[in-house]
């Protein structure tokens, strides 16, 4: 009798997991599907030149070092090496059914032009806010300085209290 019990479990045990992974292969297949289909795997690539290439032209001595951090982006933020991560992002805050619409908007012109451009306006933009960032350092540099000197001046007046 015991015998019988402990292969109950064991055998409910084993398929737990079973039944808890085939009721996300539905949603995962999706997912994937969607990543797929919004080019996630070139986005990932164009993304990193387009930010290397920001990087360059920001500081030109990077230039020297392209092949180096080809090789880095390559290892830990190629398509392969966060697929599974990427998937489980967008697991979490679509589900099945907001997965499904997405997937129909990415199959009209509009959907596919929108996953073809992204890597392009996601560059621009972030070209767009270092410029800024650039552009205005003075501002933020005396920003930082009167700061510095608001917290001196609240620790002169708890010293002159205590």
């Amino acid at each position: 009798m015991s015998k019988y019990i402990i292969m109950v479990l064991v055998f409910s045990i084993l398929l737990s997991p079973v039944s808890f992974s085939q009721s996300k292969s539905t949603h995962y297949k999706l997912t994937e599907k969607l990543l797929l289909l919004t080019g996630s795997e070139t986005m990932s690539e164009k993304t990193i030149d387009e930010m290397m290439k920001i990087q360059v032209q920001h500081n030109p001595a990077l230039a020297e070092y392209n092949d180096v951090f080809k090789e880095f982006f390559n290892k830990y933020m190629s398509w392969e090496s966060l697929k599974e991560d990427y998937i489980q992002i967008y697991m979490k805050y679509y589900n099945e059914k907001e997965i499904q619409d997405l997937i129909d908007f990415y199959q009209t012109p509009t959907g596919k032009k929108s996953a073809e451009i992204m890597p392009q306006l996601l560059a621009e933009g972030a070209q767009l806010g270092a410029s800024r960032v650039q552009e205005n350092m003075g501002e933020l540099q005396l920003m930082i300085m009167n700061k510095e000197q608001e917290k001196a001046a609240e620790e002169n007046t708890k010293q002159q209290a205590n």
